[in-house]
């Protein structure tokens, strides 16, 4: 699925998910009680609670479609699962924080009284504005949530902004439906409808419009396919919970090889040759425009990536390219550091794992390069630490329970700096990463 269909399609998931939030609402009966209320409600009435559910209905349905549009993108039935269920309750939690911060901007801003009626185009003024801006805080807390369910800071920002925009619109559809229908219940169904297409419709706009770089799948499995790079580390490899999967070649390694993020710039790093010398198995090389790179090489745009007889196509958006010179390593690279992650605590505590040069996931599955699956409170793909310039680093890969360094927590898919001595909590276990002295 290219990032162009993604717009049109995330439109009419959210179109739908309106859809069916207006049936719930409107003809189950369920929330006649705010419906038929010709007056405001306020903080500590019955009806109150019962209207911020109506707020999570709304952005719940709404994240279920659009985390179906999601998992299109996605290659592991396991990952679209705990993709739909993330976008189900974080769009709940969303909307329903959403229509609670609305409700107090109505309050606020629209005419006193708080009824409907509306008395002099003063009063549509001012209750098309306090509408509104009530509908775009809904719209916004939806659209974050999207970000929040696949765990990009960046995604929220622009999931933030395209709800808060989608939602503005929806406010004033309603607003205006309302006053010229004279219908509530089609004003709603009009309203919801708009809210969740335009939510859906900019939070695709925003993010394409945004994205610094993609991946376009050339030759292989999923030709055409196109994955954001929207995370610190991406994974490329034949592991269902790869960020790339590329699944049916077994000289592509469970994680192959990754994408980071440095300076604004992005790298491709090998990753295959510690999990296939594990295995007995020679890995593919990794080839960057007919060349193998050994470790990694910066990526710049139209660069052709091939493992094996698979071929992508990296792309960065023309605002990206930059006119002074690609960053270079430096002519003579320090060496990197060695160092031992040593277990401290937990379950498997005086396990010891040495640090080559390339980077290592920690999870609970046997593909992952130190296996703890033991504890049952780490991810399947946890973490993962790498060697960058001679220093190690940990990034967090979206865990369920998060990883924590000397007891301060990363955020999602965030990576931290490591100095000897550092304590690495993940799940139940706490490692204790040593460098060696050269």
């Amino acid at each position: 699925m290219t990032l162009q269909a993604r717009i049109a399609l995330n439109l009419i998931a959210g179109a739908l998910g309106g859809i069916l939030a207006w049936m719930i609402i409107d003809l189950t009966g369920w929330f006649a009680p705010i419906l038929d209320s010709n007056t405001s409600i306020q903080t500590g009435d019955a009806r109150y609670w019962l209207q911020v559910v109506l707020g999570g209905a709304l952005g719940c349905l709404v994240g279920i479609l659009l985390g179906l549009v999601d998992a299109l993108s996605v290659d592991s039935n396991e990952l679209r699962v705990r993709g739909l269920a993330l976008h189900a309750v974080l769009g709940f939690v969303g909307g329903a924080l959403g229509i609670y911060l609305g409700q107090a901007v109505w309050a606020l801003l629209a005419p006193k009284g708080g009824g409907e009626s509306i008395a002099s185009p003063g009063d549509f003024a001012q209750t098309l504005i306090a509408r509104s801006i009530g509908w775009a805080l809904i719209g916004a807390g939806v659209g974050a949530a999207q970000g929040a369910a696949r765990r990009s800071v960046a995604l929220i920002r622009q999931g933030l902004f395209g709800g808060f925009v989608g939602g503005l619109i929806g406010g004033v559809f309603f607003q205006s439906a309302t006053s010229v229908i004279g219908n509530p219940s089609i004003a709603r169904l009009l309203g919801f409808v708009c809210i969740g297409a335009a939510t859906g419709f900019f939070i695709g706009l925003i993010q394409t419009l945004f994205k610094q770089a993609w991946v376009r799948v050339v030759l292989g499995r999923n030709e055409g396919k196109e994955y954001l790079i929207d995370k610190p580390v991406m994974v490329i490899g034949r592991s269902e919970l790869a960020d790339i999967g590329l699944f049916g070649n077994a000289k592509i390694m469970p994680h192959h090889c990754v994408i980071e993020q440095v300076q604004g710039r992005f790298r491709l790093r090998t990753v295959a040759a510690e999990g296939a010398a594990a295995r007995g198995q020679t890995a593919s090389d990794v080839r960057v425009n007919g060349l193998a790179i050994n470790p990694d090489v910066w990526l710049t745009d139209g660069d052709s990536i091939a493992i094996d007889d698979r071929k992508l196509e990296f792309r960065e958006r023309l605002s990206q390219k930059r006119a002074e010179q690609p960053l270079q390593r430096p002519a003579t690279p320090p060496p990197p550091v060695a160092a031992t992650l040593k277990v401290i605590e937990g379950a498997d505590i005086g396990k010891s794992f040495g640090l080559g040069t390339t980077a290592v996931v920690i999870g609970r599955t046997d593909d992952s390069t130190i296996c703890l699956k033991s504890d049952t409170s780490i991810s399947r793909k946890h973490a993962s630490i790498q060697n960058t310039a001679g220093h190690w680093s940990v990034t967090d890969s979206g865990s369920a329970n998060g990883t924590y360094i000397n007891g301060n927590r990363l955020d999602p898919s965030a990576t931290a700096p490591l100095k000897s001595g550092d304590h690495i909590r993940v799940g139940d276990t706490v490692l204790r990463i040593e460098y060696q002295s050269s």
